[in-house]
């Protein structure tokens, strides 16, 4: 996936903590997807507490 592809470019997050607001959908969705797959913990929030299950479960 593409995502996945330009995360392994961006070694530098690895073991970083990225806390990403707004997570449960759209360009925050997306970041914390990005910043998880490029090694980084994420920590997330949002006002759905149900969109972050579906966010975390992908």
């Amino acid at each position: 996936m593409l995502i996945e592809k330009k995360a392994e470019k961006m070694s530098k997050l690895k073991n970083k903590v990225a806390i990403v607001t707004g997570a449960s959908k759209g360009i925050g969705a997306s970041i914390a997807k990005y910043f998880a797959a490029a090694g980084a913990k994420v920590v997330v929030n949002c006002m759905s507490s149900d969109r972050i299950g579906q966010l975390m479960a992908k």
